[in-house]
């Protein structure tokens, strides 16, 4: 079975009022390699970063087969392998176990 590189941008929630101050929320993306989009999201669910994927307003924008040149400057820099299956960026994760 191949793996699939994905890019997972989570809903990013509303633009903060004039003066309020905001910290955290969610990742700029979310890099993870799978089997398909299913094992994706199910690698994505065993980590802290699963809350960012639960908006019920909105679904995450996902794109499959991406490449490295594909990848803002920022997470070429900071990523683990994109040929290995897990989770790549913001932190490298490898997964062996399926579901």
């Amino acid at each position: 079975m191949d793996l699939v590189p994905f890019w997972i941008i989570p809903p990013q929630p509303p633009a903060p009022k004039p003066g309020e101050i905001r910290t955290g929320g969610p990742p700029l993306g979310l890099g993870v390699t799978a089997f398909d989009l299913d094992d994706a999201l199910w690698i994505l669910r065993q980590t802290e970063y699963a809350n960012y994927l639960a908006s019920p307003a909105e679904e995450p924008l996902v794109r499959r087969d991406v490449r490295f040149d594909d990848l803002p400057k920022h997470v070429q820099q900071h990523m683990g392998p994109i040929v290995v299956r897990g989770l790549w960026y913001p932190v490298w994760r490898p997964f062996t176990a399926r579901p």
